[in-house]
């Protein structure tokens, strides 16, 4: 039985370089990490950014986003 293949990009829509995830594809099951830089771009608190996670599973299949929001404290 083969598990079902997915692939994922990122957008930022706000800055960039402060956040990373692993892994971008593979087989399902599995975890996605985000991690989230605790100070981007020595930016001041109460800064905002955002991003888009987009993910697709097999080919054809529907795309799902996820909205990423932060703010720096």
């Amino acid at each position: 039985m083969q598990g079902n293949n997915w692939a994922s990009s990122f957008l930022y829509l706000d800055g960039d370089g402060w956040m990373t995830y692993t892994p971008p594809g593979g087989q399902a099951p599995t975890t996605v990490t985000v991690e989230l830089d605790a100070m981007p771009n020595n930016t001041p608190p109460g800064s905002r950014f955002e991003a888009l996670i987009s993910i697709r599973a097999n080919a054809g299949m529907d795309l799902s986003t996820t909205s990423i929001n932060y703010t720096v404290n």
